[in-house]
């Protein structure tokens, strides 16, 4: 989301990884504007044509509505097909301990002087920071979601990933307690099963198309019967918009953290916690406010981008579950050509990160698997990340 908006607002066509200045020219704009721009964006995302539009704000007025003129126009020139990030991209972001790292790091800035007396661009980004997640929204915006049936947003996030994922985030409160929140009988528990058995039927047709002697064991169909199960079961949940507001914001919220790690920010230089990559970046900040990083922070910054568009390509697109197109999961030269790439990176960090092999053996998606969070991981340190080119209770406790 804010990686799209950092290049927009340069008049430059979206770049997962925009340079420093891009990231600090977008810290400089007004949170209230940026707040505009989102609207904006909301508003103007592609929809499934049974979707009902969810204009929390009058159409007529967002012709009108002040801001950055690069940013604006972008957004309303933007390709019809325009989608924010899935759902796992925020997950797997908010797994890394991030949200809970810079509320730290907001909480010790706004009580005390623990730290240096922050620089002008610091203090700017703490007060942006502040304003779009650590306070409710004014009613009638589309990212509103507090209220008091539901008054906390960070269980509301781990309702929407319970809800479509079937995941519970790996930490909990101080002490090892768990997060409260509500879990309801409606929830994909069985996401991460089907998704482990989808790749590694991929994984088995990415070697098959190596061996040149010998008996080839792709499925096609089973890749296909996999994809069509993942789609069905997070479509089923999204009928007529269902949690997309909750999606929406949840992305929002992680896209932003994400950024500032993207680079040595002025937050991050403040910090003294200059790095090579975000989850180093991100470990630096922990190791300052006395909050842990997740083991496998890497993996999950690594992969996030690439498994959300693999998830989107398969809600979005009617054909991902033809078995006729089941090669262009693992084959170049299919309509879409980076799934093959993003598949083997999704493959390669998905395994490190649970400690389940994908290379190395089938399941039987017959089997019962819990449901809650991705497995528990030991504390290993950080490997070197690029960013991205372009799992159950009990069982999956750490990721």
């Amino acid at each position: 989301m804010f990686f799209q908006f950092a290049a927009w607002n340069q008049n430059a066509d979206p770049n997962f990884d925009p340079p420093l200045e891009w990231i600090e020219a977008l810290f400089r704009i007004h949170p209230q504007t940026l707040l505009n721009a989102l609207e904006l964006y909301f508003a103007t995302r592609a929809m499934p044509d049974d979707y009902p539009p969810h204009y929390d704000i009058p159409p007529d007025y967002f012709p009108h509505i002040e801001g950055q003129p690069p940013l604006r126009r972008q957004i309303l020139d933007a390709p019809v097909n325009m989608r924010f990030y899935h759902i796992m991209y925020a997950y797997l972001i908010e797994n890394t301990r991030a949200f809970e790292i810079f509320d730290r790091v907001m909480r010790e800035y706004a009580a005390g002087e623990r730290f240096e007396t922050p620089d002008p661009q610091t203090a700017l980004w703490l007060r942006t920071t502040e304003a779009l997640f650590h306070r409710d929204l004014p009613s009638g915006n589309a990212m509103a979601l507090t209220s008091w049936q539901r008054p906390d947003l960070r269980s509301i996030r781990r309702n929407t990933y319970y809800r479509l994922l079937g995941l519970d985030l790996n930490h909990g409160l101080d002490g090892n307690r768990a997060y409260p929140f509500e879990k309801p009988v409606a929830a994909n528990r069985d996401f991460v099963p089907v998704f482990e058995a989808f790749l590694r039927e991929v994984w088995r047709g990415i070697m098959n198309a190596q061996n040149q002697i010998g008996p080839n064991e792709t499925d096609n169909s089973a890749i296909a019967d996999q994809v069509r199960r993942l789609r069905e079961m997070l479509l089923v949940r999204r009928r007529n918009g269902n949690l997309v507001r909750e999606e929406f914001w949840s992305v929002v919220t992680m896209s932003w953290f994400h950024l500032t790690l993207a680079q040595d920010t002025p937050i991050v230089r403040a910090l003294k916690a200059e790095a090579t990559s975000p989850g180093d970046r991100l470990r630096k900040i922990g190791e300052r406010v006395g909050v842990p990083v997740h083991a496998r922070a890497d993996n999950m910054f690594n992969m996030a981008f690439p498994i959300a568009d693999v998830l989107t390509f398969i809600e979005t697109d009617p054909n991902s579950a033809n078995v006729a197109g089941a090669p262009g999961y693992y084959l170049p030269g299919g309509p879409n050509p980076q799934l093959p790439t993003d598949m083997r990176t999704i493959i390669t960090h998905w395994s490190a990160a649970t400690g389940r092999d994908i290379k190395a053996t089938r399941v039987n998606t017959g089997s019962a698997l819990p449901s809650g969070s991705m497995q528990a991981l030991p504390a290993t340190p950080s490997a070197a990340l690029r960013l991205p080119s372009r799992v159950s209770e009990a069982a999956y406790r750490e990721m």
